[in-house]
């Protein structure tokens, strides 16, 4: 079929020393559902819980306004930071323009809700605590009202 004219492009047939020599594309979102790549790209920039912020301002809250250390691994050379929200910023302005956001206004709305306490998230999850009498308060119980432990059960 070859014989006398020139092949096209989509019947040129291919040797194995051309092929893969270009530059070729990663594919992407490759990594989209693999487990390890998911669970590092999450917590690589995890900002803190609104529970450990809201510890962090009650701590801070006696010692009163504190000059920031000077730091030049942090963006602004870490003056500038709002504690609600963990963040460092470049510059005033910057900072000045969060202060004025949503997101910022939000965070504030969340701190000022009363904190979530151990007790509460076991009752949330039904675990609750059942509370029984000691032996003791038992044992008075039964003197006091002169019955033993197999009549009180009704047994």
């Amino acid at each position: 079929a070859l014989i006398g004219r020139r092949p096209s492009p989509y019947e040129q047939v291919w040797s194995a020393e051309k092929m893969g020599t270009g530059k070729t594309k990663p594919k992407k979102r490759a990594h989209a559902k693999v487990k390890k790549y998911k669970k590092r790209h999450q917590t690589s920039r995890r900002r803190m819980d609104i529970d450990q912020i809201q510890d962090q301002l009650r701590k801070d809250e006696g010692e009163g306004p504190k000059q920031l250390e000077i730091d030049e691994d942090l963006p602004g050379q870490g003056q500038f930071y709002c504690r609600p929200c963990a963040r460092h910023f470049i510059s005033k302005a910057v900072y000045l323009a969060h202060c004025k956001s949503r997101p910022h206004k939000r965070r504030l709305k969340d701190i000022a809700q009363k904190q979530y306490t151990q007790a509460e998230a076991d009752l949330g999850a039904g675990m609750t605590r059942e509370v029984l009498p000691s032996a003791r308060e038992l044992r008075g119980q039964v003197a006091a009202g002169g019955e033993t432990m197999d009549t009180a059960d009704g047994a």
